[in-house]
């Protein structure tokens, strides 16, 4: 069992991993960041329709269960954890999108603020949709980038060229409908269940999907189910040993050790960190965390909402 998971498993719960539509095990056809199905169209399908149709025969088949259902993922599969709460089936009771997907051309992933990153569109379309993957001779990339000047000749040395990721890349440079139906700050707008979204301030792949899904949610959050974990880590590696602790300074784990209970949770919660980090602790506030204007650099959330950066 992976390191992140065994506290969960040793109390008890039962986990299942499933491939996505079209992927290894799956049957149908694989899209990439699939679009919501038209509501309309009753034989429809999409990852959400996906979701509800593994849980409910999940609770009916698999011995021991307690018909109740916890949906986490990181990155993609973060993605798909947030569309399992969008039309939730009865069964869930909370979810943790983490290190999530949300707008690939605002800036996760492929773009940043419309900036297209070459280096990772050419990797995801191959390695994703491709069928032998991506060799890159050069030891150094950025040498193996510049000798293809431009998007066509490298999509071809690379064998992505018709591939249909690649295809969206090239034919929609600019925010259109295209990117708008794969946006998921569009269609995942309510906390139906408890929701913890994480996410890292290093994160190089989707730094912008925990904050924009969260800021999404809380304007809809009526309920008090939405909470967020922002910390000093890279892309989903707060699942990797030793991405359980903040430190000595803060010793602050996400679970008790050797208690199930634990206390209230704030809504959100950062680590206080002065010049000197002689007076590190742990600052809350029910309705979100505030940016101290303090002498020092930190990273903290301001108003409810939004990450500064002050100094």
């Amino acid at each position: 069992m992976p390191v992140s998971l065994r506290e969960l498993g040793e109390d008890g719960y039962i986990f299942v991993s499933e491939d996505i539509r079209g992927r290894f095990g799956s049957g149908g056809t694989f899209v990439s960041l699939r679009p919501q199905r038209d509501p309309r169209d009753a034989r429809g399908v999409d990852e959400s329709t996906d979701a509800w149709d593994t849980v409910d025969w999940l609770v009916r088949e698999l011995p021991n269960n307690s018909s109740k259902v916890g949906v986490l993922g990181i990155s993609y599969r973060g993605w798909l954890a947030a569309l399992a709460g969008v039309g939730a089936h009865p069964a869930i009771k909370a979810i943790s999108p983490q290190g999530l997907v949300a707008d690939v051309w605002l800036g996760d992933d492929f773009f940043h603020q419309g900036a297209f990153r070459q280096a990772q569109g050419v990797a995801y379309a191959a390695y994703i949709e491709g069928t032998n993957g991506l060799s890159i001779p050069d030891y150094d990339q950025y040498d193996f980038y510049r000798k293809l000047p431009t998007l066509d000749t490298l999509a071809r040395a690379t064998g992505v060229a018709d591939l249909p990721s690649w295809v969206g890349f090239r034919t929609h440079p600019s925010y259109d409908a295209y990117w708008e139906a794969r946006a998921l700050q569009n269609v995942y707008r309510t906390p139906e269940v408890p929701t913890l979204v994480v996410g890292g301030w290093w994160d190089e792949e989707d730094l912008l999907g925990p904050q924009l899904i969260y800021r999404t949610l809380e304007r809809a959050d009526t309920g008090r189910r939405n909470f967020l974990v922002m910390g000093p880590w890279s892309h989903g590696s707060w699942s990797r040993p030793g991405g359980d602790s903040l430190g000595p300074r803060f010793g602050a784990r996400a679970r008790n050790p050797g208690g199930r209970q634990s206390s209230p949770l704030p809504r959100a919660q950062r680590p206080r960190v002065s010049a000197d980090t002689a007076h590190a602790g742990w600052q809350s506030d029910a309705h979100g965390c505030r940016c101290d204007q303090r002498q020092g650099r930190r990273r903290a959330l301001t108003g409810r909402n939004f990450p500064c950066v002050s100094s």
